[in-house]
């Protein structure tokens, strides 16, 4: 998915390494160090004004009664998980670009619905 070519410095050092007489287990070895295994982010960092957005949802609706918070259908749509059950999402990466982010919602969102 993101395979990438090897650029010509790449290319050189694999010649240099093959030149020098290693075998292919060394060479593999060596250009190993540009692949990685590891975990995706969960998704993008909150940025102030996400925080400030947040904040402000909180103070506009503190004044609510529990009237009228009781009349809130809070949807908990179930979340599928198509990776695996423990929701670990590995995959092999370039670690020479920058770590793709996988943005993913557990209830969809901002959805709320209400009948005042």
């Amino acid at each position: 998915m993101w395979a990438t070519e090897l650029t010509p410095d790449e290319r050189k050092f694999i010649l240099v390494l093959r030149d020098a007489g290693l075998k292919l287990s060394a060479i593999l070895e060596a250009i190993n160090r540009f692949i990685g295994f590891k975990k995706f982010r969960a998704g993008p960092e909150l940025l102030p004004r996400h925080q400030t957005a947040h904040k402000k949802w909180g103070d506009d609706h503190e004044d609510k009664m529990n009237v009228e918070w009781a009349a809130v259908l809070f949807s908990d749509e179930k979340k599928w998980n198509l990776d695996s059950p423990d929701g670990l999402q590995c995959r092999w990466i370039d670690t020479r670009h920058s770590d793709p982010v996988v943005v993913s919602r557990h209830s969809g969102g901002d959805s709320v619905m209400s009948r005042f």
